[in-house]
């Protein structure tokens, strides 16, 4: 009876100690046998999972119960086929190629807990075709291995929330900011690629000493195997001409440290916008411009003018896109205002861009006009008029974001930058810790000014509004 109570107890400890979360760490190599002798390898099949969140009506959660599928190392022959596996996000119904250690203390060691782990290469059965190829088809000890997966241009999207985030965290408790950033967290899991591996591509693999040619399989993996370290150029052959790649190389330093080598290659779009920014009075000018799709998924990411005053933004996939001048408001390195091409200051106005694959799009050009620079002091107190210290002053130009800069002093006063010609809103904000699990920031009533009627001082009055961070 004892003994029956300490192992269920043993179990359910493991259970609830299990943290799935962990700083970023990068991702252990690629293997073909065993770490030490804790590493376990296998396949296994979560029938239930810790109850932490819904996505798309499976729960997540940090804790697994799963039905071994196919093993490796690691899990005694005589170990029935259920295992707890523990500190990594799981999704029910998923199958998962596991990269585990078992315990270290006598008990957990022989009973069948796995610690599946942070910064390991346990994933879904769906992104492990690689791992699993060199463990089913292992290299020899000596042999240096290059592998990975030929892929079509591609991108990530997110299975449905069943809850969603509330548009405003002002009100909520600490307990329900942590549970709701806990739940969000799990999003990793919600995470499915839609790209398409490429069948029967070739790659033209040169070395020093000559060149070979290799095909990828029916799951588009390619293998440069049975060779000796050197300098090797991958090549993908055959690329669409609307699309494009690259050389990839790989060093023979590299190949002496790691012998498995895991190099996926990749074909990107080939779209294009380029064109010129200048000054009203005609002369170029340095800015920074942002590129998105008007669904929300893509984005050609920021990119920064020339000292000509051009820009271009490539390896576009077929989309609709709409181009800005100055995303984040007005700032050092681009003080204008947030333009929406042509002209426009709002998202109604944009022109919508529909690029076809490989298509380029020339002389999107836009005219600005640089905003003066101004100073505007301010002084933070509460209520009571009680002085703020240490409190920061944060300005945003509407629809941007905030910028927050400029620390008061003993008095609560402190000077900021604004640019001219804006309607912008203010406030104060300070950063309380709040021990080991996180801290608050306080922050005060928004004002809103004509940046062209700015007052001699702006006071600004903190509130008892705030909201909880956790730390990382």
């Amino acid at each position: 009876m004892v003994g029956t109570l300490v192992l269920a107890g043993t179990f359910v400890l493991s259970a609830r100690s299990s943290y799935p979360w962990v700083s970023d760490c990068g991702e252990s190599p690629l293997f073909a046998r065993p770490l030490n002798s804790e590493h376990a390898v296998f396949t296994a099949r979560a029938i239930r999972v810790g109850h932490a969140t819904k996505i798309s009506g499976r729960w997540a959660g940090p804790w697994a119960i799963g039905v071994v599928q196919e093993r490796f190392w690691g899990l005694p022959w005589w170990a029935p086929p259920v295992v707890l596996l523990t500190t990594h996000p799981f999704l029910e119904g998923e199958t998962y190629f596991v990269d585990g250690k078992r315990g270290r203390l006598l008990l957990t060691r022989f009973l069948p807990i796995v610690e599946a782990g942070w910064c390991t290469r346990t994933r879904p059965v769906a992104d492990s075709a690689v791992e699993l190829r060199l463990l089913r088809e292992a290299p020899s000890a000596n042999e240096v291995r290059i592998i990975g997966i030929v892929h079509n241009p591609r991108r990530s999207e997110e299975l449905r929330w069943e809850r969603a985030r509330p548009a405003n965290l002002e009100g909520m408790s600490r307990a329900e900011i942590d549970a709701l950033e806990e739940h969000e967290r799990y999003r990793v899991v919600a995470m499915h690629d839609v790209s398409h591996v490429i069948p029967g591509a070739r790659i033209r693999v040169t070395r020093p000493s000559g060149e070979t040619i290799v095909t990828a399989n029916a799951k588009g993996i390619y293998e440069v195997a049975g060779r000796v370290a050197d300098d090797y150029t991958l090549e993908l052959l055959d690329v669409p001409r609307t699309r494009r790649t690259v050389p990839y190389k790989v060093e023979k330093k590299e190949l002496i440290q790691k012998r498995l080598f895991w190099l996926d290659l990749d074909i990107f779009w080939n779209g294009g916008i380029e064109g010129r920014v200048r000054d009203v009075s005609g002369g170029p000018v340095q800015a920074l411009l942002d590129l998105r799709s008007t669904d929300g998924y893509l984005s050609g990411g920021t990119v920064r003018t020339d000292e000509s005053g051009v820009f271009r933004v490539g390896a576009l996939p077929p989309n609709r896109y709409i181009l800005s001048i100055s995303p984040y408001g007005p700032r050092d390195f681009s003080p204008y205002t947030l333009l929406y091409y042509p002209s426009s200051t709002s998202l109604e106005g944009a022109r919508i861009f529909e690029i076809a694959e490989g298509q380029q799009i020339g002389h999107v050009d836009f005219a600005v006009r640089r905003l003066p620079k101004l100073k505007l002091q301010a002084r933070v107190t509460w209520p009571d008029g009680q002085a703020e210290v240490d409190t920061e002053i944060c300005i945003a130009y509407p629809p941007t974001d905030s910028l927050c800069s400029g620390t008061t002093d003993g008095n609560g006063v402190a000077d900021v930058e604004v640019f001219g010609r804006s309607r912008i809103r203010a406030w104060a904000q300070k950063f309380v810790d709040a021990g080991p699990e996180g801290y608050w920031m306080h922050y005060g009533d928004e004002v809103e000014l004509d940046t062209d009627k700015l007052p001699q001082r702006l006071d600004l009055v903190m509130s008892s509004r705030r909201r909880f961070f956790r730390k990382p």
